[in-house]
């Protein structure tokens, strides 16, 4: 009958709108991964750029210490051999010439280094959704986040950042980063596209007691309150077009969840949203027998007396004390070095020989996990940014990681 019809071509939309939106996100899946292998394969270049500039700029200053000695020589020489060599630099522009050869090599250096953040930030968001767990800098991952997001905002909205100074939390930052990422492109949606510096979009993030609040804040068209209770279900959107998949939020919800946090909304019709993001600050369990190794003084008595209150910390400036104090009689549970390579690759090296055993307990801070070599032992954790994030990264080595409560 009709009733029969009608229901059957509904139930057929629906169905065929729940296929293309699951498109839609695999399609979305395929360029995140495109994107994370174009940032591995732009991130070698860079650096060899990077590596050539300085090395150019070296260059120059030594032709300038050669332009120097020159003039000294020739002004030894006497009046008439300095006011030639003066004539002669003048005529060629040499000085001009380095000055501005200095200044080229310094913008392109700064070129590249915008390329390589640009960079660092896709493979942030790039991931395969699972980078593991492990204490994320929140605010570095918001301030990544809004530097993507400016794409959809320039044009629409002014961006407002208030992001205080954050503990580590305990989770997976890629998952965090395309969390924040996806309410900032939302919030750039809500607004109309064609009026900037009339709409702001605020991103605040603060501590409160053992939690941080993460707030994304819009003054545009806002949300109807029949449709308020319904923004984190699946495939529900008002979008229309190719951003209308309606997963965004419902991710964002479940990553919050999968991080002992929640997402609370407020909205009203002409004002705007607020979404904001509670989750645990990440907590490290004390009470093991670390050491530490590292040559630079400065950085092992810091982080030693920031350990302090925590550990039973230990304190080593070379391989031979190092391996004197792993073969004596206090046995440590954690053992930190620096890396990929330098003295932390000879202390891993010398472990694997030696023993073996405690490799197990070895700690290597490292600022591209990339260049970690595995096959020496130890395991690789991200260099440390603040003492908090090495407490819980050494309590993960415990075996009291800390987890959201």
């Amino acid at each position: 009958d009709l009733v029969r019809v009608v229901r059957h071509a509904v139930e057929r939309q629906r169905l065929e709108d729940v296929r293309r939106r699951l498109a839609e996100a695999e399609r979305d899946a395929a360029v995140g991964r495109l994107a994370a292998g174009l940032a591995h394969e732009v991130n070698n270049p860079a650096a060899f750029m990077i590596a050539n500039l300085d090395i150019f700029k070296q260059y120059v200053a030594g032709m300038s210490r050669f332009v120097a000695g020159a003039r000294a020589l020739a002004e030894r020489a006497g009046p008439e051999h300095g006011a030639a060599f003066e004539a002669l630099v003048a005529e060629h522009q040499v000085a001009a010439g380095l000055e501005d050869t200095r200044q080229v090599i310094d913008e392109h250096a700064q070129g590249v280094r915008r390329i390589t953040a640009l960079v660092r930030t896709l493979g942030t968001f790039g991931g395969n959704g699972a980078s593991g767990l492990e204490p994320v800098d929140l605010a570095e991952v918001l301030r990544d986040a809004a530097a993507m997001a400016m794409v959809e905002i320039k044009g629409r909205a002014a961006l407002e950042e208030a992001i205080e100074a954050l503990p580590p939390v305990h989770g997976d930052r890629t998952a965090l980063a395309r969390t924040f990422l996806d309410l900032l492109l939302n919030a750039a949606e809500a607004v109309p596209a064609d009026v900037e510096g009339e709409h702001t979009i605020r991103l605040a993030a603060c501590r409160q007691d053992d939690r941080v609040r993460v707030t994304v804040q819009d003054n545009g068209r806002g949300i109807p309150p029949a449709d308020l209770r319904r923004v984190f279900h699946p495939f529900f959107t008002t979008k229309v077009g190719a951003r209308a998949a309606g997963l965004g939020l419902t991710h964002a919800a479940e990553i919050a969840r999968r991080h002992g946090g929640h997402i609370d909304v407020e909205s009203e019709l002409g004002v705007g949203s607020s979404f904001t993001v509670d989750l645990p600050v990440a907590r490290g369990q004390g009470g093991g027998r670390v050491l530490l190794f590292e040559p630079d003084l400065e950085w092992l008595r810091t982080w030693g007396r920031g350990l302090q209150d925590a550990h039973d910390v230990a304190l080593a400036a070379d391989l031979d004390e190092a391996l004197a104090l792993l073969e004596g009689p206090l046995a440590f549970d954690v053992v930190v070095c620096r890396g990929p390579g330098g003295p932390g690759a000879s202390l891993r090296g010398a472990l694997r020989w030696h023993r073996p055993d405690l490799l197990e307990r070895v700690l290597v801070c490292v600022d591209d996990e990339a260049r970690f070599d595995a096959d020496l032992g130890g395991a690789a954790v991200p260099e440390p940014g603040t003492i908090e994030m090495l407490r819980v990264a050494i309590a993960g080595r415990l075996g009291d990681a800390a987890r959201p409560t």
